[in-house]
């Protein structure tokens, strides 16, 4: 995983960060969400073919809806996977002794990012701006630090390190965004 590798390798000044967020525990997120993807397919394939062989025109029309209700299950996977991604990861995040925590509605955030879709296409991606501060903003009201100590121990933590971005250049090169 390259997020668990990214976050063990990173520091806020002194202070590392650990992953305790395994492979297996990722890859169900990924299976749980696209295993009802698959089985609404397979359904919508079913019924579809059933149809089609009572009525040819009542099958072809419940066809394409069917293949568009996919196409829009589809499109509403990349911000499922993104608000339970965050959610899993954030809480299995250290940095020192301090534990993060995520508490991002998966509804809430699917319904943001339908709004930010289609205000996107109504002003020919125009909104995109707007779409992509709103997509943080929630992301990010979501997020806290639980503190075992005050502020200041994380702060005596911070001797500035080294002032090179090897890291997040390296990740632009590779043209990955490891935001949040």
């Amino acid at each position: 995983l390259w997020r668990r590798f990214l976050t063990n390798h990173s520091r806020f000044g002194d202070l590392p960060f650990a992953a305790n967020f395994s492979a297996k525990q990722t890859a169900m997120v990924y299976f749980g969400g696209g295993g009802r993807i698959v089985i609404g397919v397979i359904l919508a394939g079913l019924v579809g073919w059933g149809l089609t062989m009572i009525s040819t025109t009542l099958g072809g029309i419940i066809t394409i809806t069917a293949v568009f209700a996919v196409y829009g299950a589809l499109l509403l996977f990349g911000p499922y996977l993104v608000a339970r991604l965050q959610n899993l990861w954030w809480p299995l995040t250290q940095l020192g002794n301090h534990h993060f925590n995520s508490e991002l509605s998966v509804a809430a955030y699917v319904r943001l990012q339908v709004k930010n879709f289609l205000l996107m296409a109504l002003t020919l991606g125009l909104y995109r701006p707007f779409a992509v501060v709103n997509n943080m903003h929630m992301r990010a009201q979501a997020m806290s630090l639980h503190m075992t100590g005050s502020l200041d121990d994380v702060l005596q933590n911070f001797t500035g390190g080294d002032q090179r971005a090897v890291g997040a250049e390296a990740a632009d090169l590779v043209g990955f965004d490891f935001s949040l």
